[in-house]
């Protein structure tokens, strides 16, 4: 009979327990000493209260935006919104006379999107080896997806 006179203390630990955990994973990870640790100092506050208005306003995912160099743009990691429209011309054209550099125009029909980029030799070089490491990678993936195709 001894046990069943406990039972009741076991389910409200229990309950406090499951709270405290739902409590920890929902606000993240807080030890409990902090909520005796002594108050920060004014000037602190605000510092603290800006870092935390920045993270609310935090994308999960973030979307990045274009910045129309191929190059830092190539870098960027992959977000969730839309791939480019269909109708979106972007054109390489070397200047041997005025500036000896590539110049990379990003246009939407007779309209510029951004302005145009202008690339070294060097970083050309280099953003048009990714870009054919990229293809060649695309193309043995589709190859070995039709090879696996099961008729």
């Amino acid at each position: 009979m001894k046990g069943r006179d406990n039972f009741g203390y076991k389910l409200l630990f229990l309950i406090v327990l499951v709270v405290a955990i739902l409590n920890t994973t929902a606000r993240g990870y807080r030890p409990l000493f902090a909520f005796f640790a002594p108050a920060p100092d004014s000037t602190d506050t605000t510092k603290d209260s800006l870092a935390k208005a920045d993270s609310l306003h935090k994308l999960r995912f973030p979307i990045y935006d274009k910045t129309g160099d191929p190059v830092t743009d190539y870098h960027n990691p992959g977000s969730i919104d839309l791939a480019d429209p269909k109708n979106e011309q972007k054109t390489i054209e070397y200047d041997p006379a005025d500036s000896n550099r590539y110049e990379f125009k990003d246009k939407l029909g007779d309209n510029f999107l951004r302005n145009p980029t202008y690339l070294t030799l060097d970083e050309y070089e280099k953003y048009k080896g990714q870009v054919d490491e990229d293809s060649y990678w695309q193309r043995r993936l589709d190859a070995l997806t039709q090879f696996n195709k099961t008729p």
